[in-house]
C-alpha cells in the first residue's frame, strides 16, 4: 500500500489542564496497533510537559483576547479616575468612574486594544479596568501602582 502521508497524528483536546492524548504513527505503526479484528489497542498516554515556572497560566476569551492569571490589587493615581467597563474595550458599557485611590482586586490581566486591561470578579460576572497603555504587548504607562 502507498499512503499520501509518512506519518498520522490523532490529538484529543478537552481544555485548559485536561486529557491531551497524542499519538504519532507512520504506516507499519499503525498496523502494529491494530489488532486483527481492526480494533485499535490504547497506546500509552504521553508524558506530561513541564512549563518554566514564570510561565503564567492563560486562558482566550469570546473576543480572542489572550488573559493571563495573575491576583493582586490595583489602586488608582491618575487624578481624572478610571472607568470600569463591563468588557475590555473602550465601546463596552460603563459601570462606573472609579475616582482617585480606588482599589481593585483582580484576577487577570491582557493587552487589548492599546491598553492593558484587568478583569475584576464581581457578584454579578466581571468588571474590567484599563490601566495604562500598551504598544505591542508591551505596557507604555501606568495609571495606578500594582501590589
Amino acid at each position: 500500500n502507498t499512503y499520501p502521508w509518512k506519518t498520522w497524528t490523532i490529538w484529543q483536546y478537552t481544555g485548559g489542564d485536561m486529557d491531551r492524548n497524542v499519538l504519532n504513527v507512520d504506516a507499519d505503526g499503525w498496523h502494529k496497533l491494530a489488532k486483527p479484528n481492526g480494533v485499535i489497542t490504547q497506546p500509552q498516554a504521553p508524558k506530561p510537559v513541564v512549563k518554566p515556572q514564570d510561565t503564567p497560566k492563560s486562558f482566550v476569551d469570546d473576543l480572542h483576547v489572550t488573559w493571563y492569571l495573575e491576583k493582586g490589587k490595583f489602586t488608582v493615581t491618575a487624578d481624572e479616575g478610571i472607568v470600569l467597563r463591563w468588557g475590555a474595550t473602550t465601546n463596552s458599557s460603563k459601570i462606573a468612574v472609579l475616582p482617585k485611590g480606588s482599589v481593585v482586586e483582580y484576577d487577570a490581566f491582557a493587552h487589548t486594544g492599546g491598553y492593558v486591561w484587568i478583569r475584576q470578579p464581581r457578584s454579578n460576572g466581571y468588571g474590567y479596568l484599563p490601566t495604562g497603555r500598551s504598544a505591542n504587548g508591551k505596557r507604555v504607562d501606568y495609571w495606578g501602582k500594582f501590589e
